[in-house]
């Protein structure tokens, strides 16, 4: 499912495989060949959260930048293999 929010919509690269049951939310770019599985939740709070070319997301993971009233940060994930991320796990 691709939802968008604050006017930006996921953007998805036509060679990335998103499984039909992943979740993306506002300013996401899935980039050539990337791969996210199944119960992926990648989510934009306001900042680009990027998933490079060929990076693979596993299944049940989440992703997300943080915006609003925190101080921003963008998400990049580049030659990664992500088994689960936390957004506490995750600092500038």
């Amino acid at each position: 499912m691709q939802f968008t929010r604050n006017g930006a919509a996921p953007t998805i690269h036509p060679s990335a495989h998103v499984a039909e049951s992943a979740t993306l939310v506002g300013d996401v770019r899935a980039g050539a060949r990337c791969f996210i599985d199944h119960n992926v939740l990648i989510e934009s709070g306001g900042p680009l959260v990027r998933i490079e070319d060929e990076a693979i997301v596993f299944a049940g993971s989440i992703v997300r930048s943080v915006g609003g009233t925190r101080p921003p940060f963008a998400v990049r994930l580049k030659d990664a293999r992500v088994t689960d991320v936390r957004p506490d796990w995750l600092h500038n």
